[in-house]
């Protein structure tokens, strides 16, 4: 027994000394790096939490970093020491994603899916524009509408429940609550993926039997494109065609991935979009005036010129700057990735160290806000973007660039354009309850003043709004 107690413990002693080797060598590494003031202790984490304290509860991450790059006038880039703490989006939509995919897997996971994407009573905003972006991608995927609009759509229920169990897991320190979330996400998962894997064998059958066509991919759906590539292999192997786990697990987590980034970015954006033109009534009137130029101020003159010549969403010009000054003051949230190959990253002739465990991540808000890149950044004006420089549109980037742009991008603008071009002229959005700051959270804004907590975005996988953006509306007044 004694024997034991004495290994029991030398394998105790041995992990306790493996880990503060670890915990010293990560410390000393970001010490004397480009950042904020550096703890020993507690790295960055200290400072992190305070800056958090700040907001509202589920404060995003873009928010506690742009104040941190202002209330400490950082460079450009800059190290944070966040160890141990990190999030990803594999917990709430599985591995092998294409958002958190790298190298091979995601280029493959691109060429495959980036063919679709060419081309008076309260009511709470988000739910209403999350089920019409839910609605658009999901029939872009599937091919059918998921008739998440009239509150028939299992699978939104279940995507919502798996993200907002989620995060009330991360921001619980009770264990038994923990548990339960836990028990809830995972059911809502499986619900979820067994909803989508049925989807997936069913039209397998169809395509297998029916003999479709699968060759020309900008005529086939985002599930065709997915099947095609199984199909295409095991021709190209001389083998039957089966829908194996590992293919199956692929599928399933990318379009989780699809029904999330498909309808989180339209709903977001507009409903910021619309609280900030409901206190910026000329920038309404521009618009207004030239949805009725380039289509009508008749509401079925629009829907028949949009199915006759939907080319003239292009022509909307100031409705795009809209859209765009709207990203650049609440963007969607930024991305993080681990370098390929670990090593120094060179940016103006100077060397920044990097690691495996190193998360590279943009956080376009603290430079999308600040007076050196954007003059008057607080100020929302579209006209900033009609004929904007080449170097000032460069640090615009909302949908990434290079190799990594958003593939839904195009989609996105179009589909925020014709919610726009179908709403504003005929109804008007007013915040409802709000309850403006007396003096602002933070010196970088001052849309708490106006807008309250709303003025700041809420952490629920992507930057969404607060509250889901209760908004009052009533039929417009003749033009």
């Amino acid at each position: 027994m004694a024997v034991l107690l004495q290994i029991f413990m030398s394998i105790v002693v041995a992990i306790h000394t493996f880990y503060i080797a670890k915990f010293i060598r990560h410390r000393r590494f970001y010490a004397k790096l480009p950042g904020p003031p550096h703890s020993f202790l507690w790295g960055h984490l200290k400072l992190y939490g305070e800056t958090l304290a700040l907001f509202p509860p589920l404060g995003h991450f873009q928010t506690v970093i742009t104040t941190i790059v202002h209330k400490h006038k950082l460079p450009v880039i800059f190290y944070l020491d966040l160890w141990p703490l990190a999030a990803y989006l594999d917990p709430i939509i599985g591995k092998g994603n294409i958002v958190a995919a790298n190298g091979p897997r995601w280029k493959r996971l691109r060429d495959m899916l980036a063919p679709a994407f060419s081309a008076a009573k309260p009511v709470l905003l988000e739910h209403i524009i999350s089920a019409l972006a839910f609605d658009i991608i999901f029939k872009l995927i599937f091919g059918y509408p998921a008739d998440a609009q009239a509150e028939k759509s299992a699978d939104l229920r279940n995507l919502d429940a798996i993200i907002r169990r989620e995060f009330a897991i991360r921001n619980s320190w009770n264990p038994l609550t923990k548990l339960r979330l836990r028990r809830e996400k995972e059911s809502a998962i499986k619900r979820l993926d067994k909803s989508i894997e049925s989807k997936i064998r069913a039209w397998f059958d169809v395509v297998e039997h029916s003999g479709i066509n699968v060759s020309n991919k900008r005529s086939l759906s985002i599930m065709d494109l997915i099947i095609r590539e199984k199909i295409l292999d095991a021709k190209a192997r001389v083998i039957p065609a089966r829908l194996d786990s590992d293919f199956l697990e692929l599928a399933v987590n990318n379009i989780k991935t699809l029904l999330l980034a498909g309808s989180g970015t339209t709903t977001s954006t507009l409903c910021f979009a619309f609280m900030l033109l409901s206190i910026h009534p000329p920038v309404v009137y521009r618009l207004l005036s030239e949805h009725a130029r380039i289509f009508s101020s008749d509401v079925e003159a629009i829907h028949k010129l949009l199915q006759n010549e939907p080319q003239r969403l292009k022509e909307l010009e100031y409705t795009a700057c809209i859209i765009k000054e709207t990203l650049r003051i609440y963007p969607i949230g930024n991305s993080g990735r681990a370098p390929d190959d670990p090593g120094p990253i060179t940016y103006k002739g100077k060397h920044y160290l990097t690691h495996a465990n190193t998360l590279i991540c943009p956080v376009q808000q603290a430079w999308q806000v600040s007076a050196d890149v954007f003059p008057d950044p607080d100020s929302f004006n579209p006209d900033r973007f009609l004929d904007m420089d080449k170097t000032s549109m460069l640090a615009w980037q909302l949908f990434k660039r290079g190799n990594r742009v958003c593939i839904g991008q195009a989609l996105a603008m179009e589909e925020m354009k014709t919610v726009l071009l179908y709403t504003v002229q005929f109804f008007q959005l007013t915040c409802h309850g709000l309850k403006p700051n007396s003096k602002p959270r933070v010196p970088w804004t001052w849309m708490d003043l106006v807008f309250g907590d709303r003025a700041f975005q809420e952490l629920l996988t992507k930057a969404r709004p607060r509250d889901g953006m209760p908004m009052s509306v009533t039929r417009a007044l003749p033009s």
